[in-house]
């Protein structure tokens, strides 16, 4: 079954799609349109313009959706990156709840990193970890990270989706970013 997000600020309200179907999407607001993750029968917005990478390594699937163009430049400054790690369980010892738990706890300790705030939101069979940060990286340039761990508990599955932007163009960029992180769908059997 298909789980749409939709957040408000830091309420997230999921809403099970009436066709289990990725390919029966709701309209995508102006600017923007559906980019489908098939390996993950998940689908999560684009912005027009905007650049999409897929990289796989073992069975862990990544997914960039940027401003820049990672094929050029092999980096991204703005843009969302969606990592599905399958099996947690198998790989930390740890279900993927107690592993996204123990990430977002990990993520307090670095010293170089700010939280600005952070929640949890069950929403079975998901529970997810939010926060927002902000680190300084090389060059003393500043980082805005909003992230969102979201553990399947039914799969164990474990999901880190991460906006990022610098902290000097946060504010414009995040009005695209709070749009990728608040609408998306992922299948509650992946």
């Amino acid at each position: 079954m298909l789980r749409l997000w939709s957040a408000l600020a830091v309420l997230i309200t999921a809403f099970t799609l009436a066709k289990a179907q990725v390919s029966k999407l709701p309209e995508p607001p102006t600017g923007f349109q559906w980019q489908q993750l098939p390996e993950l029968k998940a689908a999560f917005l684009k912005p027009e313009g905007w650049h999409v990478k897929h990289r796989a390594e073992g069975e862990t699937q990544a997914y960039f959706i940027t401003l820049e163009d990672l094929d050029k430049q092999g980096t991204f400054l703005t843009g969302l990156s969606v990592n599905s790690i399958p099996k947690v369980s198998a790989q930390t010892k740890l279900w993927a709840k107690q592993y996204a738990r123990q990430l977002h706890e990990r993520v307090k300790l670095d010293s170089t990193v700010t939280i600005l705030k952070e929640w949890e939101n069950p929403q079975p069979p998901f529970v997810m970890y939010g926060m927002q940060t902000e680190k300084k990286v090389e060059g003393g340039l500043k980082v805005r990270i909003h992230q969102l761990l979201v553990a399947n508990e039914k799969t164990d599955r474990l999901y880190v989706i991460t906006f990022e932007s610098t902290a000097t163009f946060w504010d414009a960029a995040w009005k695209i970013g709070d749009v990728l992180m608040t609408k998306f769908v992922l299948d509650e059997g992946v």
